[in-house]
């Protein structure tokens, strides 16, 4: 396993023709390569997002990368409940705590740990139908 351990960054790498994540039992997901398999909680899967040809996952404690691109992430963990914001980006639903309109087609998205995600605008109406379409919040202009 190629796994580069840096206090809180490990990068986990298969091959092109290997499973390189999985969803287990609908409250974990593994990423694995050889003989080892890191497991995740779903609840500690915080984002994703996109850093050239692999998908970094952001947890609770550290951040995971996997060679893989997010588009392939999504599509996999889309029914867990990873909803995809921007072009680079995809953040766990279940961590979405507001949702807030900030000005002309400008949509910003609240985690739970206080992080802020800008809305990418070709992904706003899917956000906006999943997270519900009443008054969004807006912002004060200064």
């Amino acid at each position: 396993m190629e796994a580069r351990t840096n206090f809180d960054k490990v990068v986990i790498a298969a091959g092109p023709s290997e499973d390189r994540f999985r969803v287990l039992d609908g409250d974990r997901v593994a990423l694995s390569w050889r003989a080892e398999t890191e497991l995740i909680a779903w609840s500690d899967i915080v984002l994703a997002h996109s850093v050239g040809n692999h998908t970094l996952f952001v947890t609770c404690q550290r951040e995971l990368k996997v060679r893989s691109p997010l588009r392939a992430v999504v599509e996999k963990l889309a029914p867990l409940g990873l909803v995809q914001v921007r072009r680079d980006v995809a953040v766990n639903a279940s961590r979405v705590r507001r949702i807030v309109g900030a000005g002309r087609h400008r949509l910003v998205i609240i985690l739970d740990d206080d992080r802020c995600v800008d809305v990418g605008r070709q992904f706003q109406p899917a956000v906006r139908r999943r997270f519900g379409r009443g008054r969004l919040e807006r912002t004060r202009r200064e």
